[in-house]
């Protein structure tokens, strides 16, 4: 399961820095490029003005419902025994490495790919982490569609009858232009991704 899906990361990875070679930067070219411990993230890519269903059933849209200057988005089955509860694991650790005011410039946004997800189940997942973390849901074609505008890819499985899709489980950060910075992938731990977080939240 782990080969397949860093398989698919590697080829989504690739076809985004190929295909956002010709996307104009959000950023000021005068602007200083952070250095991230991550990846940086292609131009172009931002928060799509699309929206799913929360845990409580209410319309949440990317861009313009969150409300924190940084927002921290991964894909992922919420209950998948592989990569997709890691992800969220270094996500938890990474935030505990901030102070109480950097966490609260950071909102975290899960959208679960499982077309069976229901907004209890999600709640319950994400509990374990973090009780205020966003849970997203809805159908996979609109899912698949979110993902997409982020460049997040989302196929579906024909290697594990387990799981219905592959995804590549990356985490991606924006910033308060909502345009995407610094990707995290399976390698980058909690200190990693806390350093990177330091930096977003001190920005502009």
């Amino acid at each position: 399961m782990v080969v397949r899906t860093l398989a698919v990361m590697v080829v989504v990875l690739a076809c985004l820095m190929g295909c956002s070679a010709h996307r104009p930067s959000a950023e000021s070219s005068a602007q200083p490029r952070p250095s991230w411990v991550g990846m940086e993230a292609p131009a172009g890519y931002r928060l799509p003005d699309m929206a799913l269903k929360d845990t409580r059933g209410h319309s949440f849209n990317l861009r313009s419902t969150a409300t924190a200057p940084i927002v921290v988005v991964t894909f992922g089955y919420c209950d998948s025994p592989g990569l997709t509860p890691t992800s969220l694991k270094r996500l938890a650790d990474a935030l505990a490495e901030l102070d109480a005011g950097q966490r609260a410039k950071v909102e975290v946004v899960f959208i679960s790919i499982d077309d069976d997800d229901s907004g209890p189940e999600l709640r319950e997942c994400l509990g374990h982490y973090d009780s205020d973390w966003i849970g997203l849901h809805g159908s996979g074609s609109k899912v698949k569609e979110v993902a997409r505008a982020m460049g997040v890819d989302i196929r579906k499985n024909e290697s594990d009858s387990r799981e219905k899709y592959a995804y590549s489980p990356q985490i991606v950060g924006f910033g308060p232009d909502r345009s995407a910075r610094v990707v995290w992938l399976p390698d980058h731990d909690a200190t990693a991704i806390a350093a990177d977080l330091t930096v977003l939240t001190s920005q502009p």
